[in-house]
């Protein structure tokens, strides 16, 4: 069967992705060589040229969809109010939901993000764009509850929690305690609710 040439394409630069993730899970980003992507995907180093510059090229590809995929659309609708959860709780589940799945990947390369955006201006300038995407979400969620609250106050607030969520996240990847993620998402939604409630 004919496999369009299009399709052919996007599959082979998707191993490229794939497997560049699976490299950087396992081995410091500043050892692995474009060869070694493309070894490990399966095709020749200049077919991995086709595709990308080098591995940063890589890296930002995958950080730029992170963002995107963070970015909450204009029109999709905030949470309301169910039988099982309170609307607060539901909103704030919604929100530590969100940011836990955008950070599902392997600990190494989730270790590797990080590092390379201390020292990299473009992977730094990526990685904050992401941060100031959540931020904006949490606003959107807090200002749906207290609309009444200024806008100071509220870019501080959204900090504090999108910082109190970006902390367990990193104990549980870098740190990986032996306490179970379940149990910390639900002291952290208690503790977000605390806060939550002194804005009344």
């Amino acid at each position: 069967m004919h496999i369009p040439q299009d399709v052919r394409r996007q599959t082979t630069k998707r191993k490229i992705v794939d497997a560049a993730v699976s490299l950087l899970s396992t081995s410091d980003y500043h050892q692995i060589t474009s060869k070694d992507i493309a070894r490990e995907a399966g095709i020749s180093t200049g077919s991995f040229y086709t595709y990308f510059d080098n591995k940063k090229d890589i890296l930002v590809e995958i950080l730029k969809e992170y963002v995107l995929n963070a970015h909450i659309s204009p029109d999709e609708p905030v949470p309301v109010q169910t039988n099982s959860l309170p609307g607060t709780e539901l909103l704030l589940r919604t929100i530590v939901k969100r940011c836990f799945a955008l950070h599902d990947f392997p600990p190494g390369f989730s270790k590797n993000i990080l590092m390379v955006s201390l020292s990299d201006p473009d992977v730094q300038r990526i990685y904050g764009e992401y941060e100031i995407a959540m931020i904006g979400d949490i606003q959107k969620v807090v200002r749906s509850r207290i609309p009444n609250m200024g806008q100071s106050r509220l870019e501080a607030a959204s900090i504090v929690i999108y910082s109190a969520v970006k902390g367990s996240i990193h104990s549980i990847k870098f740190n990986q305690p032996s306490i179970d993620e379940t149990v910390l998402v639900d002291e952290l939604i208690t503790l977000l609710q605390s806060y939550f409630n002194s804005f009344s």
